[in-house]
């Protein structure tokens, strides 16, 4: 299950297009790919995944 995988910090779930949105930590982009490939993808009822990489973080105090 997706709680088990250590690199995911944030499990969101949500209403309208998409169904979760996964915070997750890695050290080198090429992480990412074996995430998917190796334990994301296998998991049953995921169907798709669709990528996006935060560049920046606004802190708003």
């Amino acid at each position: 299950s997706l709680e088990k995988i250590n690199e995911i910090k944030r499990i969101l779930l949500l209403s309208g297009e998409f169904d979760i949105i996964l915070e997750i930590e890695i050290d080198e982009p090429e992480e990412l790919w074996n995430l998917f490939v190796d334990k994301i993808d296998k998991i049953d009822g995921i169907i798709e995944t669709n990528t996006h990489i935060v560049i920046k973080e606004v802190v708003i105090k």
